[in-house]
């Protein structure tokens, strides 16, 4: 699983998802690859996240670098086979 946006919210996907036994990926430009590491949470960039992931969940707030983080070029990028993208905050996605 992707996570994008690996605060508060992103911390308890992350912890359900490993719990599952799923592999936890975050890009988070803020938190530290070691302080990721501690909540099982792998950090990569976004190309990870896509490349990567066969869910990704999104957990940002709406700013001018995350308008239109969902589109058809990061689309284009995702893994094939990639079955969901959860946009979870409000339209911190992007998304109208």
């Amino acid at each position: 699983m992707g996570i994008i946006g690996c605060g508060r919210i992103g911390q308890v996907v992350a912890s359900c998802a490993s719990t599952m036994g799923m592999t936890v990926i975050g890009y988070d430009p803020i938190m530290p690859a070691d302080e990721l590491a501690e909540l099982h949470i792998t950090k990569t960039d976004l190309a990870g996240i896509w490349k990567n992931s066969d869910f990704i969940t999104v957990h940002t707030p709406l700013t001018p670098e995350t308008t239109n983080l969902l589109n058809d070029a990061t689309f284009a990028k995702c893994k094939k086979g990639m079955s969901s993208v959860v946009p979870l905050v409000g339209s911190g996605s992007g998304i109208p």
